[in-house]
């Protein structure tokens, strides 16, 4: 067997790698999809990055430069799947320690991890801020976070920069877009099949949609297309994607844009397009789009056309008109003023506009001529209440009225109440959680510091006004009043960073900055970590409701929360 002198000098150059990182007392977790240093014997002493990830793919490193003093690895057309995404490595300043120290000779270094929504905005996962590595020594830098669904686009990036020299850095940088899905609904179809020299060729996927009946079909001439009607979407995120062909000759180019809009309930169309994007002689294009539907959208619109530039009649399009798909909850009711109603998966949830009183009595009825009941004892003191002790696919009518005054029953006295200021028709799901049992319900609105607790308007954390947030996707809240509102307790191990839950016959254990979670004693992660801001303990309310024998809803048109729990 030969043995190359170049196979002989990768293996060395592989051993002195290892024994380097050995002697430096670094120990980098091994991953199939980590990758490697860049900075490799810098000029002027520069800094030194190692990087590994952990659930996303690299892709092609487009651009590298190692062994100067500016130094980069740069990578493109990598890709991600929904989940948590990890981060992490090594940073070393080259400038030697000892005596000659001074701060003129520090590194600074930061990390940073972000994710862009089907809507184009761009979201912070996690960032490092700027960390400073004194001469002689090495830094471990780790972050993580949680990539929602919805999230089209991953980008990272290590940089690190010479006190003495902002010339003198190194820097890591990663796009990543998201893992083509499998086709479910329709899969993949091919419009322009055999066409005539020059036309193209679209193959197309989708995701949440049913495309429904191909109405206008034309292959194998000139213009081709594929036209749907009658097609069905559910709120959520939708995605289309696949291929374009252009089966010209040299010097016959074509374009194509890719289009995904959708009304909203006030009328408005909203939309994401890829733009248009040109596509050589014999080559073919990958497109993908995605966008999340809001419960109110009132239809979907999605076109995929690809047309010769030499000639405007060649071309291949298809397209399809898309409505709420039946049998699924009804969409939010909009009605003047600002007013909101929906069937959501534990019963119906109302919202309205402030009125003068005391507060408010919500009525119920099967019957769109007859009052009903009022759905609590007392009179409501917020504004919004989630009904969720209805029965299943049962229309409602709800009524609103103010009150004006409270009863004085030993005066003979009753309640005064003024005309109604919104009337509400709901028809609820075909399935609602736990039918027939008395439930609970505790609402909590995205920025509001007020909570609702079967219908009483309470604070999330009484007399400092903090709010929920948002954090890597998951809703965090401070916990403690939420806990207690159902009955329970919460105790804090300022020793460990450690929170207790107790409540509904569980006991919850989670701890600052970890994604450790104990229930019962039994040991489970958790994708989001609880954490401190602001001198306030904030947990992810989904996992500790839910370990807790409570329920947890999300009404992403209002941004709210429901807990729902049954006596």
């Amino acid at each position: 067997m030969k043995i190359s002198m170049r196979n002989i000098t990768l293996r060395m150059l592989a051993l002195i790698m290892v024994v380097s990182l050995c002697l430096v007392g670094i120990t980098i977790p091994a991953r199939a999809d980590g990758r490697g240093t860049v900075g490799v014997n810098p000029q002027g002493d520069g800094p030194t990055i190692t990087y590994n990830v952990s659930g996303l793919n690299f892709g092609i490193l487009t651009k590298e430069r190692d062994g100067v003093a500016e130094n980069y690895h740069m990578y493109e057309k990598g890709n991600f799947e929904p989940g948590t995404v990890e981060l992490w490595g090594t940073v070393t300043n080259n400038k030697p320690g000892g005596s000659a120290y001074s701060e003129h000779n520090n590194v600074f270094y930061s990390a940073l991890m972000s994710y862009t929504d089907s809507t184009g905005k761009v979201h912070e996962v996690a960032n490092t801020g700027y960390i400073t590595v004194a001469p002689g020594g090495v830094a471990e830098y780790r972050i993580s976070g949680f990539i929602p669904d919805d999230a089209s686009h991953v980008n990272i990036k290590v940089s690190c920069v010479a006190y003495w020299n902002a010339y003198i850095r190194a820097s890591v940088t990663g796009d990543f877009y998201r893992v083509k899905q499998t086709s479910t609904t329709s899969g993949e179809k091919t419009v322009g099949i055999n066409v005539p020299s020059g036309a193209p060729t679209i193959t197309y996927n989708v995701k949440g949609i049913n495309l429904g009946t191909i109405k206008d079909e034309v292959d194998g001439k000139a213009e081709n297309k594929h036209y749907y009607d009658k097609g069905e979407f559910v709120p959520g995120l939708v995605e289309v994607w696949g291929t374009v062909r252009n089966n010209g000759v040299a010097g016959q180019k074509i374009f194509y844009n890719a289009y995904l809009s959708y009304t909203g309930a006030d009328g408005k169309q909203y939309k994401k397009e890829t733009g248009y994007v040109d596509v050589g002689a014999s080559y073919t294009s990958n497109y993908s789009i995605s966008a999340s539907i809001p419960a109110n959208a009132k239809n979907v619109y999605m076109e995929v056309v690809a047309v010769a530039w030499w000639n405007a009649y060649i071309r291949s399009t298809v397209k399809a008109n898309l409505y709420p798909a039946s049998g699924t909850p009804a969409v939010p009711v909009i009605t003047p003023g600002g007013n909101s109603a929906e069937a959501f998966e534990s019963g119906s949830r109302i919202m309205w506009q402030p009125a003068k009183g005391l507060g408010y009595r919500l009525f119920r009825s099967t019957s769109q001529n007859n009052l009903g009941i009022s759905v609590t004892d007392f009179y409501i003191t917020s504004t919004s209440y989630a009904d969720v002790n209805v029965e299943p696919n049962t229309t409602y009518y709800y009524t609103v009225k103010p009150v004006l005054s409270e009863a004085r029953p030993f005066e003979g006295i009753d309640e005064k109440l003024g005309d109604a200021i919104a009337t509400f028709t709901i028809k609820t799901g075909n399935t609602i959680y736990k039918p027939g049992s008395f439930k609970h319900f505790i609402m909590l609105k995205l920025d509001s510091p007020n909570m609702s607790v079967d219908g009483i308007n309470q604070e999330v954390d009484p007399g400092r006004g903090t709010a929920p947030i948002t954090i890597s996707g998951r809703t965090m809240v401070p916990i403690r009043a939420v806990v207690e509102a159902m009955g329970g307790t919460v105790d804090w191990d300022g020793a460990t960073q450690k929170v207790t839950l107790k409540a509904r016959g569980n006991t919850v254990e989670m701890w600052i900055g970890k994604t450790d979670i104990k229930i019962n004693g039994v040991s489970k992660k958790m994708d989001v970590a609880p954490a401190s801001k602001n001198g306030r303990t904030f947990v992810p309310v989904r996992f500790s409701a839910e370990n807790l024998n409570c329920k947890v809803d999300w009404i992403n048109s209002t941004k709210e929360a429901v807990i729902v729990y049954e006596e």
